[in-house]
């Protein structure tokens, strides 16, 4: 009397996915540690800062460890299996004891082995790359924010400066009411004038707080840490070296990764009709009677042979094919958008803070001269005081415009410097 206890089924990517899912739990990020800045005055150490703190980068760096862990596991072979059984027989006139003992190893045959690591290979990109994506994001998202500080700031610039030219306006028409070259009514206009750019720099100064605040809550630091920062500094491209770069995008590194691993995938769905091959040993003892042997079990494809399986992972390759093609179309208009972007507030910048800027400042300086020779009215040095803080914050506004559009240009069209 014979009863195998041997397990039947076996799946050899339990094991893989077991051990996988083990080690990226019990992995800890491996990144040195650093001393903390007492004033963060470059971009880079802010964006360092807040890597330590997101939870989303921490997490793909977890199943990027994950999954390099898998890939080692993945071109092992399963553990052998030991079954062991015994018990007392007794028949009439008889009474002794059976003992078995067998020892089973899975075989991977028909290319199961290669697909495995093939697949592992393909988990492990497509992790790579979501850790880098979401690190080009985090980098993208602190850029900007560094941007809008720095925008708050050269509006308190200008609403300073405006300032300044509003309390000239005032003491020249203070000075033309003591000689009775003016009239009350022009310095209540321009004391009004006065506070009204006085009430703009509070307005900044609270902008520039709020946004400082954002930033330092984003890279888990205190705002009395961040100093003066300094500009941004990313690389210029041209159009052609920016369709380049969209090219090595982590989306489509991503979108090459899922293509590897699906077809991995159906050659290991393949590789399955033959997946459960199995050889082994035995040994048995009955009564006085022993027996050692073989054991060699294979499945038989004689009615199914796995063709569901086989034709919906062949449609998942057809797919992520199809999925990769898509991405990259996006891509490439995603950079070609920015690179345009870019381009026209690249030139805006420059028109307002070299053309427009130094203009309206000298119509201010004139229409002030000719106020205090008597050669021009009140309203006219107004007006110009308003233009060039106008063209002041319009020039601010175009100047974050073009950093923020090149920092677009950078997240679809990543260089060294923006990849982990």
């Amino acid at each position: 009397m014979r009863r195998h206890l041997r397990p039947r089924g076996r799946s050899a990517l339990c094991v893989v996915a077991l051990c996988a899912a083990a080690v990226a739990w019990a992995a800890e990020p491996t990144t040195a540690t650093s001393p903390v800045p007492t004033s963060f005055t470059e971009p880079a150490e802010l964006i360092t800062a807040a890597a330590k703190v997101d939870a989303g980068l921490r997490a793909a760096q977890a199943r990027a460890l994950g999954a390099e862990a898998a890939g080692r596991f993945a071109g092992q072979w399963d553990d052998p299996r030991l079954a062991l059984e015994g018990g007392r027989v007794r028949t009439p006139g008889d009474d002794e004891w059976h003992g078995r003992a067998e020892v089973t190893q899975r075989l991977p045959v028909g290319g199961e082995g290669a697909a495995r690591s093939a697949t592992a290979d393909g988990q492990r990109a497509l992790a790579n790359a979501e850790y880098a994506l979401a690190r080009l994001a985090l980098s993208s998202d602190v850029r900007r924010l560094i941007s809008d500080l720095r925008l708050t700031l050269a509006h308190h610039a200008a609403a300073n400066t405006s300032l300044a030219d509003a309390t000239a306006a005032f003491d020249a028409v203070r000075a033309r009411l003591a000689t009775g070259e003016a009239r009350p009514a022009d310095l209540l206009a321009a004391e009004l004038d006065r506070d009204e750019a006085d009430e703009a720099v509070r307005q900044a100064m609270q902008r520039n707080t709020a946004a400082r605040a954002a930033l330092a809550r984003r890279c888990g630091v205190a705002d009395t840490t961040i100093g003066d920062l300094r500009p941004l500094v990313l690389s210029e491209r041209d159009r052609a070296s920016v369709l380049t770069a969209a090219a090595r995008h982590p989306r489509l590194l991503g979108s090459d990764a899922q293509v590897r691993a699906a077809q991995a995938h159906a050659a290991a769905i393949r590789a399955g009709r033959w997946g459960d091959v199995h050889a082994g040993v035995f040994a048995e003892r009955d009564g006085d009677a022993s027996e050692v042997g073989l054991i060699v079990e294979l499945p038989l494809p004689l009615w199914n042979r796995q063709q569901a399986p086989i034709a919906s992972a062949e449609a998942e390759v057809a797919a992520t094919f199809a999925q990769r093609d898509q991405a990259q179309r996006q891509v490439e208009a995603e950079a070609e958008a920015a690179w345009f972007a870019w381009e026209a507030s690249s030139q805006r910048a420059t028109r307002l803070s070299e053309r427009l800027m130094p203009a309206a400042a000298e119509a201010l300086r004139l229409a002030l001269a000719d106020y205090a020779a008597g050669k021009a009215d009140l309203a006219s040095v107004l007006s110009a005081r308003r233009t060039r803080s106008r063209i002041a914050a319009d020039a601010a506004d175009a100047v974050a415009a073009r950093d923020r559009a090149l920092i677009d240009l950078h997240a679809v069209a990543p260089g060294p410097e923006d990849l982990p």
